[in-house]
């Protein structure tokens, strides 16, 4: 995505210097605007994703605290501690 932006930058730029002043001036600031909202794009899906990864490991603490407060309060013996999270982490 990136490198198809950087392409198109290049030929906005080779259009604009066909142009003269006015369709210049306008062809540079309907671009800036169309760059404008890529890079607000990027950044809102870059939050979600970070975000979204976030719940997921918050989600995984949560688990790994209930069950060694399991283990520790003696609810569930060592082996029983370990193969819950091999469990809930690794199948």
């Amino acid at each position: 995505m990136e490198e198809s932006f950087r392409a198109a930058d290049a030929l906005q730029t080779e259009v604009e210097l066909d142009l003269d002043s006015e369709e210049r001036q306008a062809a540079i600031d309907d671009w800036s605007l169309c760059r404008q909202n890529y890079r607000e794009g990027k950044a809102r899906a870059r939050a979600r994703m970070v975000e979204a990864r976030n719940k997921v490991y918050a989600q995984k603490q949560r688990q790994v605290a209930q069950y060694t407060g399991e283990y520790t309060n003696g609810r569930r013996t060592l082996e029983q501690f370990l193969e819950a999270l091999i469990d809930k982490y690794y199948k």
